[in-house]
């Protein structure tokens, strides 16, 4: 046989499998590459040119291919007491290869609704799904109950007719709770509510690819419905490239029951894959790129219920992190993703210093520590608004020991306070008034010191104190 030939063997699977292969993205066609190059070279010559030759010409075509994801996924939903129901997701270009804003659209004859999530590539076939999906707009009811229980992931596959699908798959162990329609609704909105309950908690979500076309990430600012947590964290700013992490949880004495696991990535590359968790855990170093990093750690299962109880302790230098699924506003997530920046220079004028205090405080059993920063302003501005349904909730606020606010109702449209500091540390807690109509009291904060902002999502049970130390450093603004 020439040695610039393919064998005949080659050629059949090349042209056979190629249409399926490229038209799948980056990803699925790298899958592929070790078998072409397998049946080849059992028919190669010494100088190898046939290797060479299948290299070149897919290379080319590897790298031009649009991302498998990206576009408008479709379905259609009958149930037997309402109108038909339409759902289409519209996913689009990626951040960093592997973090993707998208927005759901649910419609009905009576009903039209949007929403804004997060999906997060764990492998090549697997998209995990955010926790909170924030409206877009969702009249004439909203949803939050419902859209809290779509978790999980989407799993990537095709028919035996080549199209590609969606699939929702449901983490192994979380249990749907029983919804009811609210009584506010009317008789047809309860049937409709009903109906997409039953779709979402208990039918198969399957949609398939409608257009492929890319897009960047949709502009969805708007007042009536402010940003929620999506499970993205706030960009921290490092000292260090060099750190360590340290995988930990608890596993149950019980011998019947599993012990959950969990999944660590870095920049969109797994680290440690469906680790069972055990007391004393798992640590090791780990080396961030400059600029930009993401740490993503993945709930893999439910074993004994929600929440997963896992977490990653990060250090770098004096600096220490965690992200812990037992965290309220990470409670029966699928991921929590940590932004990690190591070069001040260029976050420095938009990120806040953290906080260090010479003696830490021993917290009391009541008491919950959120945050310590450092602002470079007197005058600060506290943001405060529901990110789910507004229900009655309120707060109040104490600055070292005194009454700053007391029975601050809590609305869907931020509302906000002024707040002047003194110089050094000034101790903040937040204390809940009542549960609302729907428990916990849950709202945002944001603290505003010039350009400088940094939200917390906050679920607050009665009789439970959230600290947040801010050191206010004189003269360091000027």
């Amino acid at each position: 046989m020439p040695a610039f030939c393919f064998s005949r063997f080659s050629q059949l699977v090349l042209l056979q499998a190629a249409p399926n292969v490229f038209e799948s993205g980056l990803v699925i066609e790298w899958r592929f590459l070790p078998f072409f190059v397998l049946t080849t070279t059992a028919y190669m010559n010494k100088k190898g040119y046939c290797l060479y030759i299948l290299i070149f010409l897919l290379m080319p075509r590897v790298f031009s291919q649009k991302d498998a994801y990206t576009g408008s996924w479709e379905m259609q939903y009958s149930p037997a007491t309402a109108s038909a129901i339409s759902l289409q997701l519209q996913i689009f270009t990626p951040e960093k290869n592997f973090l993707y804003p998208a927005q759901l659209k649910i419609s009905t004859q009576n009903f039209d609704a949007v929403y804004e999530l997060l999906l997060v590539k764990k492998s090549m076939w697997h998209l995990a799904i955010s926790k909170n999906k924030r409206p877009i707009s969702e009249p004439p009811f909203n949803l939050d109950a419902i859209l809290i229980v779509l978790n999980g992931g989407f799993e990537y596959s095709k028919d035996p007719k080549g199209q590609a699908t969606l699939t929702q798959t449901k983490i192994n162990g979380s249990v749907a709770p029983a919804l009811q329609a609210p009584d506010s609704l009317n008789p047809e909105q309860k049937i409709l509510y009903h109906e997409l309950a039953q779709m979402i908690q208990h039918g198969t979500m399957r949609l398939v690819k409608k257009d492929a076309a890319q897009s960047g990430p949709p502009k969805t600012e708007t007042t009536a419905y402010p940003r929620v947590y999506l499970g993205l964290k706030d960009t921290i700013l490092l000292p260090s490239r060099d750190g360590v992490f340290h995988l930990s949880g608890y596993k149950p004495v019980n011998r019947k029951s599993y012990a959950d696991s969990i999944s660590i990535m870095q920049n969109g590359q797994m680290l440690l894959e469906q680790l069972a968790l055990e007391k004393k855990g798992y640590g090791d170093d780990i080396l961030l790129d400059t600029g930009m990093n993401y740490i993503t750690l993945f709930a893999d299962n439910f074993a004994n219920g929600l929440p997963n109880q896992g977490r990653v302790d990060l250090q770098f230098g004096d600096l220490k992190f965690k992200m812990d699924f037992k965290d309220r506003a990470d409670s029966g997530a699928s991921f929590i993703v940590g932004r990690f920046y190591c070069s001040r220079e260029k976050f420095k004028e938009n990120s806040f210093q953290v906080y260090k205090p010479k003696v830490e405080k021993v917290l009391l059993k009541d008491e919950r520590l959120i945050d310590r920063i450092v602002v470079t302003s007197q005058q600060l501005q506290f943001a405060i608004w529901d990110d789910a349904t507004e229900d009655g909730d309120s707060v109040s606020i104490m600055i070292e020991g005194k009454w700053f606010v007391r029975g601050f109702p809590v609305k869907k449209n931020p509302r906000f306070l002024t707040v002047n500091l003194q110089p050094g540390p000034n101790n903040f807690v937040f204390i809940a008034d009542n549960l609302g109509a729907i428990p916990p009291n849950t709202s945002v904060l944001e603290i505003i010191d010039g350009k400088r902002r940094k939200s917390y999502t906050m679920e607050t049970i009665l009789g439970e104190k959230n600290l947040i130390e801010i050191f206010y450093e004189v003269g360091a603004g000027q």
